[in-house]
């Protein structure tokens, strides 16, 4: 399969997986769409500049922003918006940084556009989680078998440990959007991820079988 014919993000950052921010971010735009984006957020709440920047790059390359503008996909997601708990009163003021989770519309919209716009990445995390178990915490060698799918996507990635935070994020991304969670200081998916498993399989590569898995501690990892 050709890189340039896969649908991926070129660059992942491991904050990136903020996705309820990205969600107030899409808000303040539909309800202050003239000034600043970054200047109003910043000044809404208690998010750094830098995490800011982070999340509008992502909208943008998930086609939710183009130039700081909604686009249509984006006014889309903005319709479906559910404000945090303390902010769901009428009149209330958009703050930044507030909102801790996502509705079960605006998982399932975020679902299908990251899936659209960042495919194999994506297919290959729900792959990973359903074969092995995937450790939160010293989980350099789950993250080297996550990149063992997608290496030829990021040539540039040339270190096994750099492979931890691009790894991470997709880990957490499949949290936010309830596909997955943690278990016993484990990733796993959940009913819903097994389900979106099970509709999307056949889109995986054969060679992925191959993959060696890591299934629980032995006492090799103890030597």
């Amino acid at each position: 399969m050709e890189t340039s014919s896969v649908r991926h993000l070129e660059t992942v950052q491991p904050d990136w997986d903020d996705l309820p921010l990205a969600c107030e971010l899409l808000e303040l735009r539909r309800r202050e769409p003239n000034a600043d984006l970054r200047t109003l957020a910043f000044n809404r709440g208690v998010v750094g500049s830098r995490k800011v920047q982070h999340v509008t790059r992502l909208l943008e390359l998930l086609d939710l922003l183009d130039e700081g503008e909604l686009t249509e996909r984006g006014r889309s997601l903005t319709e479906a918006y559910e404000p945090a708990l303390q902010q769901s009163h009428s009149g209330a003021k958009l703050g930044i940084g507030v909102k801790d989770s996502l509705s079960c519309t605006e998982q399932a919209l975020l679902w299908m556009v990251i899936f659209y716009e960042h495919r194999l990445p994506m297919l290959a995390v729900l792959h990973q989680l359903t074969v092995e178990t995937v450790p939160t915490t010293q989980d350099t060698p789950a993250a080297q078998r996550f990149g063992e799918r997608i290496d030829h996507l990021y040539p540039d990635v040339d270190s096994d440990s750099s492979w931890v935070p691009r790894a991470k994020v997709h880990y957490k991304w499949l949290v936010h959007l309830e596909l997955a969670k943690i278990r016993s200081s484990s990733y796993v998916l959940t009913e819903i991820g097994n389900g979106v498993f099970e509709q999307v399989e056949a889109e995986y590569p054969d060679q992925w079988d191959s993959i060696q898995i890591h299934t629980g501690p032995t006492l090799s990892d103890f030597g």
